[in-house]
């Protein structure tokens, strides 16, 4: 192919790989590169999307065994891609904000992906993941996603969640107005539903003991949030505008983080003392607003 015809921010980029120097880059050669790195990163800055749907090219470059953090990054008119098998490891943001992405094939010999690798992919909205993963980082969904199914090891009999550990990573949320997490479920993982976009009634479980930093901010409104009475964590900024109405704190809590609390509930209800363990600023917007219930403002007294 003509190395102008290749989508980077300049023709120069691919010339190193042009090793007979004729202006295109034959399979023979494609097949001699071992890194794109640097290659397409940040041809699409954020608020500029690339106008190119597809790289077919890539399934040539399989000598390639890593698709590096945000190589794709805002590749926002790019519709389906195939990873070349041999690929073993997909970075943090590889394809974030990829908007209008909704098939992604990945191959049977990835082994990893980084953290938020699909941020912001609105049109995925079903996604199989290989066994052979083994790493998974934090959110693999995060941000608006249309999920409606994972599949794989990891995942859920129903596809709704994926598991690893106990901890829960993401939760494929379309469709649904009601939901409980598995009793596998330990942890809510970090940002494992932040700007998840589900609306209703949602439960955490029985056996959930932590519930991580941004595990449900952002995540729009409309929504009713159980706890269950095993929890004892909550981290920074955990329900930060996660858009419930109200929570209800269990007696079994033992430590809220920095913000975790920082929402617009109307009021926030102990079931039990306040904890030992609690931020300061736990509450924040609470404090500020007119209609805090007076336990809560009770409750800022001590702290404070």
């Amino acid at each position: 192919r003509d190395l102008h015809s290749f989508p980077t921010r300049r023709s120069s980029d691919l010339v190193v790989f042009d090793k007979n120097g004729d202006g295109e880059l034959s399979v023979a050669e494609a097949r001699l590169v071992k890194s794109l790195k640097g290659v397409f990163s940040q041809i699409g800055d954020f608020g500029k999307s690339t106008t190119y749907k597809s790289f077919d090219e890539f399934a040539y470059f399989n000598s390639v065994d890593t698709i590096d953090s945000r190589l794709f990054f805002y590749w926002a008119n790019m519709t389906s891609i195939t990873i070349p098998e041999g690929v073993e490891v997909i970075g943090s943001q590889a394809f974030s904000y990829c908007r209008n992405l909704s098939e992604i094939i990945l191959p049977s010999t990835l082994t990893t992906l980084g953290e938020c690798p699909f941020f912001g992919c609105n049109l995925l909205e079903e996604m199989t993941i290989p066994e052979s993963v083994v790493n998974f980082g934090t959110s693999i969904f995060q941000a608006w996603s249309g999920l409606r199914s994972i599949k794989g090891k990891n995942a859920t009999e129903d596809g709704r969640c994926l598991i690893v550990n106990g901890v829960l990573n993401s939760f494929a949320h379309v469709g649904l107005t009601e939901y409980t997490f598995p009793d596998e479920v330990t942890t809510i993982g970090m940002s494992a539903l932040r700007n998840n976009g589900f609306s209703g009634r949602l439960s955490i479980g029985k056996n959930v003991t932590r519930i991580e930093n941004d595990a449900f901010a952002y995540m729009g409104s409309d929504k009713t949030l159980e706890l269950n009475d095993k929890l004892e964590y909550i981290g920074v900024d955990a329900f930060r505008y996660c858009g419930a109405d109200y929570i209800v704190i269990p007696a079994s809590i033992v430590e809220i983080e920095d913000g975790a609390l920082y929402s617009e509930f109307s009021y926030i209800q102990f079931n039990g003392s306040v904890p030992p363990k609690v931020s300061v600023v736990a509450f924040l917007i609470l404090w500020m607003k007119d209609e805090t219930s007076r336990f809560v403002r009770l409750a800022l007294g001590l702290i404070i």
